[in-house]
């Protein structure tokens, strides 16, 4: 995670200065875990540093989806919300 989170310090560091926001998705790898994602977003503390949350990639169930974007609130600048079709429950019908 250190190396990680001060590679990240110092492309904030750098887009601060051209006025950019570096934002991360949830998606393959390293990230595709909420937890690691979570992590490092905690450990650069950052205001430039954001997620664009991927609700399709991480979670399985409603509940957990509800609950990550939660948790993950503080941090999101956008939402990929891969919906279109769901049942009573809001659960994806499509997926």
């Amino acid at each position: 995670m250190k190396i990680t989170g001060e590679s990240f310090k110092q492309l904030l560091a750098y887009g601060q200065k051209i006025g950019l926001k570096v934002l991360l998705e949830n998606h393959t790898g390293f990230s595709r875990s909420f937890d690691n994602l979570l992590a490092l977003l905690r450990y650069v503390d950052d205001p430039g540093l954001r997620v664009v949350f991927d609700w399709g990639n991480t979670f399985n169930t409603t509940e957990e989806r509800i609950a990550g974007i939660h948790e993950m609130m503080p941090y999101i600048e956008l939402i990929s919300a891969k919906g279109r079709a769901f049942d009573q429950q809001y659960r994806h019908t499509t997926f």
